[in-house]
């Protein structure tokens, strides 16, 4: 399994990296969860043709996560695609995606492919008939109505938590997990205004990390400042190192042998 992300950062961007937007290759098919920034060229620059994407995954409504939806759609129907698109949401996210398309015209353009809508609170897909990788989404804590992923390639797991408050849910899914990358949106003395937001501290992150047994965890969805000590600070509650991914390039992610 290879991840490619666009960015890290939270709504209010870092100088020079963008909103959480990441590819991901496995069983020779790619995936794109979320969509900011210019996820056309981004995918380009790592080999990922448009025409070919296999599924799309919007984990919620909010700005930073769909804004490039229609850029992606428009693009992908410039390069001449034409096999349908499966896009994996909830119902809300799927409204407001549904929404921002029609603002364009998308779906009305002469030969516009079609969009395989896949629907539902919580629910897996198959990418491959061997059983071989599978993505899994479930309901997470935030503002508004979010999915987490769970993303299987054989024995090699890694889990996404989405934009969400320390959750139980995220906690099951990343038992065990390879690379649990998980939201974290301020320091542990902002605790009570990121739960009320919907969101993670750095040492809340880590700790769930911690109790699920991950081999590793990673940040994302970062403030625009503070970075390493918010890496620091889960990383002590970790009890190992944290990371933050790097971005623009392929990540191998590798079953954990210990």
């Amino acid at each position: 399994m290879r991840i490619a992300f666009f960015g890290v950062s939270g709504a209010l961007g870092a100088p020079g990296d963008g909103n959480v937007s990441f590819a991901v290759e496995l069983d020779e098919r790619t995936v794109l969860v979320d969509c900011s920034g210019s996820p056309a060229s981004q995918l380009a620059a790592v080999g990922c043709d448009l025409t070919e994407l296999d599924v799309l995954v919007l984990t919620h409504a909010h700005t930073d996560h769909l804004y490039a939806l229609p850029s992606l759609i428009h693009s992908a129907w410039i390069a001449g695609r034409t096999k349908p698109l499966p896009i994996i949401s909830n119902h809300a996210t799927r409204e407001q995606a549904q929404r921002l398309l029609g603002v364009f015209g998308l779906p009305e353009k002469s030969g516009m492919f079609r969009f395989d809508w896949i629907t539902t609170e919580e629910g897996s897909y198959r990418l491959s008939e061997s059983g071989g990788s599978e993505l899994r989404w479930f309901p997470v804590l935030h503002g508004v109505p979010t999915i987490g992923l769970a993303i299987r390639e054989g024995a090699v797991r890694v889990v996404y938590s989405g934009d969400t408050a320390p959750s139980e849910a995220v906690l099951e899914a990343a038992r065990g997990c390879d690379l649990l990358i998980h939201e974290c949106s301020g320091a542990f003395d902002d605790e009570a205004r990121l739960r009320q937001q919907g969101h993670t501290s750095a040492e809340q992150a880590g700790r769930l990390a911690r109790e699920a047994g991950a081999a590793r965890a990673a940040l994302v969805h970062l403030p625009a400042t503070g970075w390493e000590a918010l890496r620091d600070e889960a990383a002590e509650a970790f009890g190992k190192p944290v990371e933050i991914l790097a971005r623009g390039c392929w990540i191998t992610i590798l079953a954990d042998s210990g």
